[in-house]
């Protein structure tokens, strides 16, 4: 098992912890510190905080398993190596900016600019 497998496979463990732990324990709306979502319009409200929460939870064990899956894919099936070429940061970035864009639809999907509910 290479370091780029072991970091997938470790990430992928921590999204899915991260998303159970946030289903079990909603996060609280904190201006210096919280185990949430901190984009500028998810901090307008408790409201807005705990639904970008409550969206993420999906999209992160999602994406555990596909870190998971990278990360275990290219040790047992030797088709899948060319995932050991790829950067783990690379995934991370991606991976990231993907849920950050999802988050952001879908809070503009649901409330206006202030934060109220549409």
């Amino acid at each position: 098992m290479t370091d780029s497998n072991l970091i997938c496979f470790v990430i992928g463990n921590l999204m899915i912890l991260s998303a159970v732990f946030n289903s079990s324990f909603p996060p609280k709306s904190n201006k210096w510190w919280s185990n949430g979502v901190r984009y500028s319009f998810a901090m307008r409200n408790e409201e807005t905080f705990q639904e970008a929460n409550h969206f993420l939870i999906t999209p992160k064990i999602l994406v555990g398993l596909v870190f998971n899956l990278a990360g275990i894919l290219p040790v047992v099936y030797t088709g899948f190596e060319f995932l050991n070429e790829i950067s783990p940061l690379f995934f991370i970035l991606v991976t990231h900016f993907v849920m950050a864009s999802l988050t952001k639809w879908h809070l503009n999907k649901i409330f206006d600019e202030n934060g109220i509910r549409k």
